[in-house]
């Protein structure tokens, strides 16, 4: 019935009817402004989910309590402005009492330890910890932190990019327990200016329709389609679950009835025997890995969260066992992104030594088997300054980088590995004990070889999967966070700060935008074709200042 205008808060005039069909507008342009007026931030938010509040202003030392509990898939953001100097500074997600840290994430710039410290806490004092190195900080220049909430434990983002080894979360703590957000720490210049926490666009999961489903064998007549019958019941001789043949290299896949993005993927197991079995599954949406199943004794429901990854099919894969499947749903929404893909799978590979005939081509396979005897690892001859790279078909945004680790010895190798795109470091993987899969954020760096490096031990890669897009494409996926519902807060001092995403992050917001709102002194009547170059050549220059040389550079070409 049109458009409806709100300034803060309040309703301006009677609704204005829409000229166009709004989902044919591609760009929203801030107009106007003299003696100091300056627009300062642009969000396009889907309706709040229920029991959100309103937003809340924060400054350094305020608690900042949450208004509904946070839930596996929130994001906490806090941007700040740096100032050379400055002491330790920090986010906490915080316990009534208190005294007890969920998570205390610690910045150290120079003169101090030149360290980011990843930490929890209780009454009886700090838990284990975690360090990496401090990324870049500039004088003056405002940065954010992203702490996301995964299914048991955090990642952690400086401007976009990943801080390290995900830190888990503490021991006798859940999520939801977290009762307010601190921002501590920082002199010499430095504060805190604003706060938010997102949670997925999804605002309720829908049952995603699947359309047909096929697997690798098919034992005891368990056939593929019985994971998607709509039965749950996990006594397999009640004729609802799929079964495997074999117990080695199995795997389950699912056609979506259309491309969505996947919130979460829930599993019902089998109970009447056996149910171990589902320890180590690993769940895909389309090829992009969200995560694996942990198996726990008297569990029968597992649900893994996939954060919005976009794909037209889900696949379940188990290397070392039977699998069976009792049922699976898909929960998440219909989307028009494009997915992400592999775009190492069969690409040539080298490595700079190979023992125990564990050749270079065996990271890109397409197994993830990591039993290294089944014959899908690579193996280095030396135990230091090792390199396995894989060169592309064609320059890429790489996104992401995941690693399937070796799981029958010596797992503890990969600590300190190193992922670069062409010769850019993307990120160097924290080993945790018990994890299978590591994941290492590229931020989108094109390249068109990704090299893998370990300089202390020997190397050994079990399936390297480089998940990206064509340079001509704009990458929407869950880590660049397609769509997401904010709450905004202002900062004490009522000034907020340019929003510092990276500048992939800018332009695909740009190009994403589905409403185009035109603020101007002119009636529509009025505008020209002169006022539309006016308009233009207002925004390009605005872009050109904002966005970094290289991306324009590359958004132009």
């Amino acid at each position: 019935e049109g458009y409806r205008i709100f300034f803060n808060g309040n309703e301006l005039s009677s609704r204005f009817p829409h000229r166009v069909d709004p989902s044919t507008a591609t760009l929203v342009t801030l107009h106007g402004g003299s003696n100091g007026f300056k627009w300062t931030a642009l969000r396009l938010p889907s309706p709040q989910l229920p029991g959100q509040g309103v937003p809340y202003a924060t400054f350094t030392g305020d608690r900042n309590y949450l208004d509904t509990p946070l839930v596996i898939g929130d994001t906490i953001t806090a941007w700040g402005i740096y100032a050379t100097g400055s002491s330790k500074f920090n986010v906490n997600l915080m316990m009534e009492n208190g005294q007890d840290f969920m998570i205390h994430v610690d910045f150290r710039p120079p003169p101090s330890e030149n360290k980011v410290v990843l930490n929890s806490r209780t009454q009886s004092g700090w838990q284990t910890e975690l360090r990496t190195s401090l990324p870049a900080f500039e004088n003056g220049k405002a940065f954010k932190v992203d702490i996301k909430c995964l299914d048991g434990e955090f990642e952690i983002y400086h401007c976009g990019n990943v801080l390290g080894s995900r830190f888990p979360y503490r021991d006798g703590f859940a999520l939801e327990e977290v009762e307010f957000i601190w921002l501590l720490g920082g002199n010499q210049g430095m504060v805190w200016t604003d706060l938010a926490v997102t949670q997925p666009r999804i605002a309720k999961d829908t049952e995603l329709k699947m359309v047909a489903a096929t697997q690798s064998s098919i034992g005891w007549n368990g056939v593929p389609t019985r994971a998607i019958d709509g039965y749950t019941d996990g006594n397999f001789w009640a004729r609802s679950c799929m079964h495997s043949e074999g117990f080695k290299n199995n795997w389950w896949m699912a056609t979506l009835a259309e491309n969505s993005a996947v919130s979460k993927v829930v599993i019902h197991n089998r109970v009447d025997c056996c149910s171990e079995r589902i320890n180590g599954a690993k769940i895909y949406v389309g090829e992009v890995f969200c995560g694996e199943v942990h198996y726990k004794a008297g569990v029968v429901i597992y649900e893994v969260q996939c954060g919005g990854t976009v794909g037209g099919s889900v696949k379940i894969v188990q290397n070392d066992q039977y699998l069976t499947l009792c049922e699976v749903q898909v929960f998440g929404a219909p989307s028009q992104h494009i997915p992400l893909t592999n775009i190492a799978t069969g690409s040539p590979s080298w490595q700079s030594s190979e023992g125990w005939s564990g050749e270079a081509s065996r990271g890109t396979d397409g197994r993830t088997n990591g039993d290294y005897w089944d014959g899908s690892c690579t193996h280095s001859a030396s135990t230091s300054s090792n390199k396995w790279t894989v060169t592309l078909t064609a320059e890429y945004r790489v996104n992401r980088v995941v690693i399937h680790n070796r799981v029958d010895c010596c797992a503890d190798r990969i600590q300190g590995v190193q992922v670069f795109v062409d010769n850019r470091l993307c990120g160097t993987v924290d080993y945790v004990a018990g994890k299978n899969v590591f994941v290492v954020d590229c931020a989108d760096l094109i390249g068109s070889e990704v090299r893998v490096t370990q300089d202390q031990n020997y190397l050994t890669l079990c399936e390297v999967e480089v998940l990206g897009a064509a340079t001509s494409q704009v990458i929407t996926s869950a880590s660049s966070e397609p769509g997401v519902v904010t709450r905004r807060i202002t900062s004490g001092e009522g000034t907020p700060t340019q929003s510092t995403t990276s500048p992939t992050e800018e332009v695909t917001e740009v190009i994403e935008t589905t409403l185009t709102v035109e603020i101007t002194s002119k009636p529509t009547d009025e505008l020209t074709d002169s006022s539309t170059e006016e308009v233009t050549e207002a925004v390009t220059e605005e872009v050109t200042e904002e966005v970094t040389e290289e991306v324009t550079e590359e958004v132009t070409e």
